[in-house]
């Protein structure tokens, strides 16, 4: 028999479980720095960052992650040309192995055009975020995908 457990314990169990993973990739070492240092502080999250979008894509596939933060454009493709390259190899990861891409935040630039609309609709995109970044904003972003840090 399984005991059942309080409430209270909730927030004690989360420490015991792997805690998620979200991967950045970001060519700007500054805006990589900044979310990852906002999401580690003030998440319960742990962060892989790359500012390779080839070594973006092989760490997608190496560990499962609950959340992706791309650039919306890279030096090598579009941030959702990357996203969707690492959903269909998700799909076709292994058979019998159910594996699905998780939700994706993209970082744009001041001076990009901003995205076409449907990928604004589309449900997977958690949200799109213009620079410069704040913190309340990004925290926005994440908090229905990553469990927060209780404040001190």
């Amino acid at each position: 028999m399984v005991p059942l457990l309080a409430p209270t314990m909730h927030r004690d169990l989360v420490s015991i479980r792997k805690k998620p993973r979200v991967l950045v990739v970001h060519p700007a070492a500054s805006t990589g720095r900044l979310i990852r240092e906002s999401l580690q502080n003030f998440t319960q999250a742990e962060i892989d960052l790359s500012p390779d979008t080839s070594h973006g894509f092989e760490m997608a596939l190496s560990r499962r992650y609950h959340l992706f933060i791309f650039a919306l454009h890279l030096p090598d493709m579009d941030g959702p040309l990357l996203y969707e390259m690492i959903s269909k190899a998700y799909a076709a990861f292994r058979e019998g192995e159910s594996r699905t891409a998780p939700g994706v935040i993209f970082v744009r630039e001041p001076e990009e055009r901003l995205p076409p609309p449907e990928i604004s609709r589309d449900a997977r995109v958690k949200g799109i975020l213009s620079k410069p970044l704040s913190i309340e904003r990004l925290l926005d972003a994440v908090k229905s995908t990553l469990p927060m840090r209780d404040p001190m």
